[in-house]
């Protein structure tokens, strides 16, 4: 974690292989390498997650009312052009 800390404290720029490194190291790994059954499974738990709250929101709010608020989240977000 003092990676992370240094890493936002004082902005380099990476390699590829850096961030690879800053992802295992936010994933809760040891070293480098990934648990990708583990990270598979928790893909999978959030999707089903987020496909049962977008069902709860269908039934709660109009189409329109949907189209708006998706509009203007999109224009609120701005992503980086590089991640």
């Amino acid at each position: 974690m003092a990676r992370l800390y240094f890493k936002n404290m004082f902005p380099v720029a990476d390699t590829a292989e850096e961030k690879a490194s800053y992802i295992s190291v936010m994933a809760g790994e040891e070293g480098d390498a990934l648990n990708m059954p583990r990270i598979a499974a928790e893909i999978k738990g959030l999707s089903e997650a987020l496909n049962d709250y977008r069902a709860v929101v269908e039934r709660m709010v109009s189409d329109q009312e949907i189209l708006k608020l998706s509009g203007r989240a999109r224009s609120d977000m701005r992503f980086p052009d590089e991640a």
